[in-house]
């Protein structure tokens, strides 16, 4: 660090290391910004005064949400209107551990095409991407999945009923005749 002017002190920057657990918590409490080269130059800094830092632990995931595997039953469910669409790879496991066989439920093609993997789409039958209900979900190829009217949000806020008019809310019901 010679010939550059230093603008943190060693007694400054002592002190903040031995309250801190991670360049990251220093900076924070320097109230310096932990974007672009301040943390690089912290860092050196640091190095330079030769402060321990031994106390700094690895970082450490405070959320022990991601290792928490969601089951086909709380994926497979009807979501609140407003809320984020469920992700497509959730919705295959859902469906694969469920028991639904992975082949495309109008043309029956399986997960190949010409010898390479095909990646099969789910599709919801009565267009609501909001109703992962397990009988309103089909797998389909790519090529049938667009052929379908609801494809691409064709027809998003859109619902025919089971007499084929327009409806303002969806009235598909399951196989077993239950409300929705």
């Amino acid at each position: 660090m010679t010939g550059s002017r230093r603008k943190y002190t060693r007694e400054l920057l002592e002190d903040v290391v031995a309250r801190s657990s991670s360049v990251a918590d220093v900076l924070r409490r320097l109230g310096l910004n932990q974007a672009g080269g301040t943390h690089a130059h912290i860092s050196r800094t640091i190095k330079a005064f030769e402060i321990d830092t031994s106390h700094f632990g690895a970082w450490k995931r405070t959320n022990d949400s991601h290792k928490r595997r969601l089951k086909p039953e709380q994926i497979l469910v009807r979501l609140t209107p407003g809320s984020n669409r469920q992700k497509p790879h959730l919705l295959h496991r859902a469906l694969r551990e469920s028991g639904r066989p992975y082949r495309c439920a109008l043309c029956g093609i399986d997960g190949t095409w010409q010898g390479a993997p095909l990646r099969l789409e789910v599709d919801h039958i009565d267009g609501d991407y909001h109703n992962n209900e397990e009988w309103n979900l089909r797998f389909l190829c790519p090529n049938c999945h667009t052929q379908t009217d609801n494809f691409s949000g064709r027809t998003r806020g859109k619902y025919v009923n089971q007499t084929g008019q327009l409806a303002l809310f969806n009235t598909l019901k399951p196989p077993d005749g239950s409300a929705a």
